[in-house]
C-alpha cells in the first residue's frame, strides 16, 4: 500500500460518514490500495475490514462505473462464495463498499500451473450458469470505437490498418446473441483472489455475453502456452462449462489481442502511458504479427 494524500484520505473519510455500518465507528483507519480513476481504499474497524471505492469521472475509454449493476452482481455472486460481500452502494456519489478478503490475488505465473487452473475453471463455470442481459458486452463494437479514436493519429496508421483486417476476419466469433450469460470482462492475475477458495474481484467490467470471451481473454492476458490452454479449456468443459469448437476460440483470442492492442494504444494517443498497459499490447502485437514499438 501506499500513503494516500489529505484529499483522498478526506474524500474517504466522508464517504465511510455516509455507509449506516460505520457511521458511529470511532478508530477507522484507511490507507489507500491504489489510485487513478477510480480509488480503492483499505478501510479497518476493530473488528473488521472493508475495501471501498470511490469512482473517478467518466473517461472517453473509462465511462462512470454502474454501480447498481455491480452490486446486483456482487450480491448474486457472493451467495454463492464467488465474490466479495457487498456491504453498500451509493451509485450517485460513486461510492462502493465490500467485505475485504484475506489472502492474496494471482501472479500471471500461477496461471500456468493446473493446481490454480481447474478450480479457476470451476470458478468460471458457475458463473457462467447465470443468464445476464444487462450491461451487454460487444468487445467488436468497442474496438472499433478505439480504432476509430485512432484514426485522428497517422502514427497509428500501420497498426490501425493491421487490426481492422484481423478484426474483420474474425468478428463473427463472438456470440452474445444466443446466450448472453453472466461474464466478468476484466479476468487479470490481480483480479483472482486466493484465499480459502478462489474468487474474483472487481466486478466493474462485467455484463451479459460470450462466457467463452472470458476464457480467451485469460488466455491472451497471460500468455498462456499451449499446455496451460488445454488444462484450462479441458477443466472449464467437465466442470459444466458449454461446448466450443477450437477454430472458434482462436478466432475469440484474435479479438482480445486486437481489443487489448486498440484500447492500449488509444490510451497511449489520450497521453497515458502506463507499464501494465505496455506489457500486454506488446504480448498482443506480437500474437497479431504487428509490430509494436510504441512504448519504447
Amino acid at each position: 500500500m501506499i500513503g494516500a494524500g489529505p484529499d483522498l484520505l478526506l474524500a474517504a473519510r466522508k464517504a465511510l460518514h455516509r455507509v449506516p455500518q460505520l457511521a458511529a465507528s470511532r478508530d477507522v483507519h484507511i490507507d489507500l490500495l491504489h489510485g487513478g480513476n477510480h480509488s480503492s481504499f483499505l478501510v479497518e474497524t476493530a473488528d473488521t475490514k472493508f475495501v471501498l471505492r470511490l469512482a473517478g469521472p467518466a473517461a472517453a475509454l473509462a465511462p462512470a462505473p454502474d454501480i447498481d449493476h455491480e452490486y446486483a452482481v456482487l450480491s448474486l455472486l457472493s451467495a454463492e462464495d464467488l465474490a466479495p460481500r457487498p456491504v453498500y452502494a451509493d451509485p450517485g456519489r460513486g461510492i462502493l463498499l465490500v467485505c475485504y478478503l484475506d489472502g492474496r490475488v494471482l501472479s500471471p505465473a500461477d496461471l500456468q500451473l493446473p493446481d490454480y487452473l481447474e478450480p479457476l475453471a470451476t470458478v468460471l463455470a458457475r458463473v457462467h450458469r447465470h443468464a445476464w442481459d444487462r450491461k451487454l458486452a460487444d468487445p467488436v463494437a468497442a474496438t472499433k470505437r478505439y480504432l476509430g479514436m485512432l484514426d485522428r493519429s497517422s502514427r497509428f496508421r500501420v497498426p490501425v490498418a493491421a487490426m481492422r483486417r484481423r478484426l474483420s476476419a474474425v468478428s463473427g466469433c463472438f456470440e452474445s446473441a444466443g446466450f448472453p450469460v453472466l461474464c466478468h470482462n476484466d479476468l487479470l492475475s490481480g483480479n483472482i483472489h486466493k484465499g480459502t477458495k478462489l474468487r474474483l474481484l472487481d466486478w466493474e467490467y462485467a455484463g451479459g455475453g460470450d462466457p467463452w470471451f472470458d476464457i480467451a481473454t485469460l488466455i491472451c492476458y497471460h500468455d498462456m502456452g499451449a499446455e496451460a490452454r488445454h488444462c484450462l479449456v479441458d477443466a472449464y468443459r467437465r466442470r459444466g462449462g458449454s461446448a466450443m469448437r477450437a477454430e472458434r476460440l482462436d478466432g475469440l483470442c484474435v479479438l482480445v489481442d486486437c481489443q487489448t492492442l486498440a484500447w492500449s494504444l488509444a490510451r497511449l494517443a489520450g497521453g497515458v502511458a502506463v507499464e501494465a498497459d505496455a506489457r500486454l499490447a506488446r504480448s498482443a502485437a506480437a500474437r497479431l504479427g504487428i509490430a509494436e514499438t510504441f512504448w519504447d
